[in-house]
């Protein structure tokens, strides 16, 4: 039985995506049973494609995604802490989620993050430093000591955060304060800075989860051969568990075309 609220609520953009770029995250949010809201902040997305997201229950608000065609990827976070700190109505839980390769095999608040910032990693088998991309990204934010101290662990993704509304806003003001002295902005600034927190303990109240043992599954850099499907085609933890959020599904084509049959 779900467990979401009517004042539960996640948090996404979207800039420059197609419908059926977006429709998996919708349409699987919606078939999940998920009872709250989504706050949905976009630019560059054509007429038609606002009218059927609001139709799936989106609360869109366009946003100024500001100079440079990467800055979506930073001021994501910047609005939605103003959305949190001035929403007009309580806010209980919330999930900041990445759209495009993002989907929902259970109500995402199944899960409850209770008293803490729930930070999920992503291989346990690739260290950070053994990441080219992320270690990359590291290295250009903080430079090459930092990567060196802390390129041991595995890289822990931004695409997926719970919290309580309060310790969201906590979070979201470290982050942002961390991406404001990033310059010049580069295109995942905000991966680098979200793992610069978790690995230096600046994340409140942290939760870290192994990318087996969890309610999210990072799929990018996960080999295909050790994803697991159950009888009804719905992807398991290593402890057999249904997974209830699949990040970046979409590095995998047969599982891909599997949820794709499922959601659109």
């Amino acid at each position: 039985m779900p467990r979401s609220r009517a004042s539960d609520l996640v948090i996404a953009a979207a800039a420059g995506y197609e419908f059926a770029q977006v429709r998996p995250f919708f349409a699987s949010l919606r078939a999940s049973g998920y009872a709250g809201r989504v706050r949905l902040f976009v630019s560059g997305l054509a007429d038609a494609t606002l009218t059927l997201l609001a139709n799936l229950g989106a609360e869109i608000e366009p946003v100024d995604p500001g100079p440079g065609r990467l800055s979506v990827t930073r001021t994501r976070f910047f609005h939605a802490l103003r959305f949190l700190e001035s929403a007009p109505e309580p806010v209980g839980r919330v999930l900041l989620a990445d759209v495009r390769d993002v989907v929902f095999q259970r109500d995402p608040f199944d899960f409850d993050p209770g008293g803490s910032v729930c930070c999920f990693e992503e291989e346990a088998s690739i260290p950070l430093r053994s990441s080219p991309i992320n270690a990359g990204w590291v290295r250009q934010a903080f430079g090459q000591a930092v990567l060196d101290e802390i390129g041991d662990d595995p890289p822990c993704c931004v695409g997926t955060v719970f919290a309580p509304c309060s310790l969201m806003v906590e979070y979201l003001k470290r982050l942002t304060g961390l991406l404001s002295d990033i310059r010049p902005d580069f295109f995942s600034s905000d991966q680098a800075a979200h793992i610069y927190m978790v690995r230096k303990g600046l994340v409140p109240c942290l939760r870290l989860f192994g990318n087996d043992h969890g309610p999210v599954l990072t799929l990018g850099t996960k080999p295909a051969h050790s994803v697991r499907v159950n009888d009804q085609g719905e992807v398991v933890n290593d402890d057999g568990e249904v997974v209830p959020v699949l990040h970046q599904y979409d590095r995998h084509p047969v599982l891909q075309a599997l949820l794709r049959r499922r959601f659109g």
